[in-house]
């Protein structure tokens, strides 16, 4: 996990982070300490209600992708 080219985040059912690894950390310029324990959606700001419509839906069981979803950075594109 933490050594992942692959940016991470980890949150509970609730949408809490409870790990983020390296790559993430640098991607979003944050320490741990700034959004372990935070809601997802404080930590990254305006995000779309159908992403978190996804992300809720995943968490309870539903196979889904965001494969059709990406955000853009400076230098790289994430896919969610």
């Amino acid at each position: 996990f933490e050594q992942s080219m692959v940016a991470t985040c980890l949150y509970d059912r609730d949408l809490f982070i409870v790990g983020v690894n390296a790559r993430w950390r640098a991607l979003m310029g944050v320490r741990d300490d700034q959004v372990v324990g935070r809601h997802l959606r404080d930590v990254l700001g305006a995000t779309p209600d159908r992403w978190m419509e996804r992300m809720n839906r995943a968490l309870a069981g539903e196979a889904v992708d965001f494969h059709d979803e990406a955000a853009l950075r400076p230098e790289e594109v994430v896919y969610l």
